[in-house]
């Protein structure tokens, strides 16, 4: 009696090609499963500096109208705020391409362990 396992037809090769394709097929969505979880924190982390974004534009407007109203600040003080937020959402813009990256390259390191 043989232990092997066969088709209904006895054919070996089709249970290996079908085992082959089993393989494959849980192996795309171990790497696909992992991807995603790690691109949803890049997304996650791109939306909170979104977030960050425009707090710091908001935070820009009550420093300006502050140094302006309130405190008759001179164009060199004013021209330092300005300067100050351009700096700052240039730093999280930054920040945002990095992650953007990081996502293109899980995906590129996806695609190519299921080419493998």
């Amino acid at each position: 009696m043989s232990t092997a396992i066969t088709t209904t037809d006895g054919d070996e090769n089709a249970v290996l090609k079908l085992w082959k394709n089993v393989q494959e097929n849980v192996l795309k969505a171990w790497v696909a499963t992992k991807t995603g979880s790690v691109n949803a924190k890049e997304v996650a982390l791109i939306k909170k500096l979104e977030f960050d974004i425009d707090n710091r534009k908001k935070k820009f407007g009550a420093d300006y109208l502050t140094l302006k109203l309130d405190q008759q600040a001179g164009e060199e003080a004013l021209q330092a705020c300005i300067n100050e937020a351009i700096f700052d959402i240039e730093n999280l813009k930054r920040q945002i391409t990095e992650h953007e990256k990081a996502i293109e390259s899980n995906n590129a390191d996806m695609r190519k362990k299921v080419e493998e």
